[in-house]
């Protein structure tokens, strides 16, 4: 697994459509790293980034999965295996490059395309 992840990231730089590539590379790697089901993950806003709860902040999941068809329950999840590290290169470096609305604690986390200008 770790071989796999490795080389994603190491062709991310030539890849065709850097944006899209480096979004799917994140997003199965918060899999890979804390966990949370894919429609979680694709639910997440820029808020639900807390770098402050922790020593390495936390995922507020708040479209969890509930049980017994009680709907979403939301959930903190632990930043481990350096996702911290992982997070601050999408936010700072890679998720301005979708738009506009990177500064907005309520946009999607994960756009599902780029805004073009």
């Amino acid at each position: 697994m770790d071989q796999l992840f490795t080389g994603w990231r190491e062709s991310l730089g030539g890849a065709r459509k850097f944006l899209p590539a480096a979004r799917d590379y994140m997003v199965a790697s918060l899999w890979r790293r804390v966990g949370t089901r894919m429609t979680e993950t694709l639910k997440l806003d820029i808020r639900d980034w807390r770098p402050d709860l922790g020593d390495f902040g936390k995922l507020y999941v708040r479209h969890g999965k509930g049980s017994r068809g009680r709907g979403p329950k939301g959930r903190l999840v632990l930043a481990i295996n350096s996702t911290d590290t992982l997070m601050d290169w999408w936010l700072g470096d890679v998720r301005r490059q979708f738009g506009d609305d990177y500064a907005n604690p309520d946009a999607p986390m994960f756009p599902a395309s780029v805004a073009i200008p």
